[in-house]
């Protein structure tokens, strides 16, 4: 099951494999996550201690807390930076891997829940695949959910045996490190389902509770401290900004401006990107000259072949 979900993701990403060194998502983000996974593993070994302070944004400090840090997925992956490895294929080989595991996840998760391979390739697919999943194609750390169902399968467990809470806190920590965005509402998640399952037995639910919300929350707090610095320096995102990119309640029975149902996708002018290979500075550039687009799927495109220098 686990190499079907691949052959899906691969699908999913395509063309990204045909050419995984030199094809990125067209989003600026893309370029952004190249950057970032590359920024924690240089800084890893030369200065750990000033890890958030980045090299954008001089002389302001804290400018990797400007975003998801990802710090997570940018330690785990910091060995294949050190090698010399192409930037732009780790980016790759972790978006695709990305959209695997969150479909390998859901499905071992929905499987157990109901008993049923076919019922949990179902809830794989929906899972890793869904409009929502494409509309953030590259929105990296909102591809890191594959946390969340390895989380409430061990709840279910853990419920079910009285025991194993703490690997329910270990599971929502590292989703807090690979995505806040997904590890807020995991935790948040958690702690209502825990109180409702234990409410006529609060006595009892003490101890679960403790286990699984002290780690990630400790986690949550140590974390957040470059965010709440950065906060204190250039303060909070403009609340009209946060309205205009919020859902409406008419938003969840709308589909995707770029589905086929409303006339999409659309492919627009061509572009490519040129990615430095230096490990303290990855980034990459759009050049005004010998442009080159193989997007698809969106009104403006995903994915752009570039030419590595």
């Amino acid at each position: 099951m686990a190499a079907i979900f691949v052959v899906l993701a691969l699908i999913n990403t395509f063309p990204l494999i045909l050419h995984p060194g030199t094809t990125i998502g067209e989003h600026g983000d893309a370029y952004f996550s190249v950057w970032r996974l590359a920024w924690v593993a240089h800084q890893l070994r030369t200065d750990p201690r000033h890890l958030f302070d980045a090299n954008i944004y001089y002389p302001h400090h804290d400018t990797l807390a400007y975003s998801d840090a990802m710090i997570l997925p940018g330690v785990a992956l910091a060995p294949l930076n050190w090698m010399g490895v192409n930037p732009v294929l780790i980016y790759n080989l972790t978006l695709v891997g990305a959209f695997a595991a969150s479909g390998i996840c859901a499905y071992l998760l929905v499987r157990e829940l109901t008993g049923s391979a076919a019922a949990g390739f179902l809830g794989g697919i929906l899972f890793a695949f869904s409009p929502h999943r494409a509309e953030h194609f590259n929105h990296l750390e909102l591809q890191f959910a594959f946390w969340i169902p390895l989380a409430i399968l061990a709840w279910h467990r853990a419920v079910a045996a009285n025991r194993g809470f703490l690997m329910v806190g270990a599971l929502a920590s590292a989703q807090i490190l690979c995505s806040i965005y997904h590890g807020i509402f995991l935790v948040t998640w958690l702690a209502v389902v825990t109180a409702v399952w234990f409410v006529r037995k609060p006595a009892q639910g003490l101890r679960p509770a403790v286990a699984l919300l002290l780690p990630s929350m400790l986690v949550l707090a140590i974390y957040s401290v470059p965010y709440m610095r950065s906060r204190a320096e250039v303060g909070e995102r403009p609340a009209g900004e946060i309205a205009n990119y919020s859902a409406t309640p008419g938003d969840f029975s709308s589909p995707l401006s770029t589905a086929f149902c409303t006339g999409g996708p659309k492919r627009s002018g061509p572009t490519s990107a040129i990615c430095s290979r230096d490990s303290s500075r990855s980034c990459c550039s759009l050049p005004a000259s010998g442009r080159r687009s193989i997007a698809y799927g969106s009104s403006t495109p995903l994915v752009s072949r570039s030419r590595s220098i």
